[in-house]
């Protein structure tokens, strides 16, 4: 595992995560390119991605840890909504790995998952939604007052961010919005259910990476992914502090205009062979 494309997957992933653009689809566009360049993927990929996600996933308990201290707290009536908005995200994750053959699971992960094309066509659909959000008036639900309802629809949304080139921060701040959220609600909630969804395919992925024959050979492999997971959380963090300040400006749709290019290049690129 070299340091420098473990680098550049971790500041990928950090700026990503986060940004409405995402982290699954840029990581696709990212793997591309490094191969193009000559770098070989990753010998243990699933172990780059549980670190890489756990560097974000720090980065999210850092910001929010006043919020989630509510939570447990003075504003426990929002367990509830956190709980449903979770269900969806986990029935697609449980589907995904238990309802699949093996020989299902394998082929739909070195596909639909790691498609450059789906990659493409899904960054159009997150900045569609990104534009038709900004053209609705913000509502006035705060944080304690998001609903069951919302809760449901939110989860359904990011349930569906499973498919690279849909963003998850993006469509479901952008889902939140539209539900009448204002903006930092729509902020927080989408981060709050953040928690659960991340941990949760962790946790998947360190019980298959305990069942399988990963392993890490080396000090010097260790200390590039710790190098790798603490670039992903510093970036996490600079990356997640940048969203909130765009979506309480109404800004958010600022992002659609790097995503309708990029899709289209990666369509063309990828489905259609050209700059081949």
């Amino acid at each position: 595992m070299e340091l420098l494309p473990l680098i550049i997957l971790a500041i990928v992933q950090g700026i990503s995560e986060f940004l409405p653009v995402s982290s699954s689809g840029h990581l696709v566009v990212a793997g591309e390119l490094l191969a193009e360049f000559g770098y070989q993927m990753m010998e243990e990929p699933l172990l780059v991605s549980i670190l890489l996600h756990a560097g974000t996933l720090g980065a999210i308990l850092l910001f929010y840890w006043k919020d989630i201290c509510q939570v447990l707290t003075t504003n426990r009536q929002l367990i509830g909504p956190i709980i449903v908005g979770t269900i969806p995200v986990g029935v697609v994750g449980v589907v995904l790995k238990k309802l699949l053959s093996p020989e299902a699971d394998a082929a739909f992960e070195s596909g639909v998952l790691t498609s450059p094309v789906v990659s493409g066509v899904m960054f159009l659909v997150t900045a569609g939604l990104l534009i038709f959000s900004a053209r609705r008036k913000a509502g006035d639900t705060e944080l304690p007052q998001v609903s069951y309802r919302q809760a449901l629809a939110i989860g359904v949304i990011q349930s569906l961010a499973v498919l690279p080139g849909l963003s998850r921060s993006g469509s479901t701040i952008a889902a939140g919005l539209v539900l009448g959220l204002n903006r930092q609600a729509a902020a927080t909630f989408s981060f709050l259910l953040a928690i659960p969804a991340i941990g949760g395919v962790s946790l998947i992925q360190i019980l298959d990476l305990i069942g399988g024959e990963t392993s890490v050979s080396g000090s010097a492999e260790g200390i590039n992914l710790a190098i790798a997971t603490f670039v992903s959380f510093a970036v996490g963090l600079v990356s997640l502090c940048l969203l909130v300040r765009l979506v309480l400006a109404g800004k958010l749709q600022y992002f659609a205009y790097y995503l309708i290019p990029l899709g289209l290049a990666m369509i063309a690129w990828k489905g259609f062979g050209l700059f081949g």
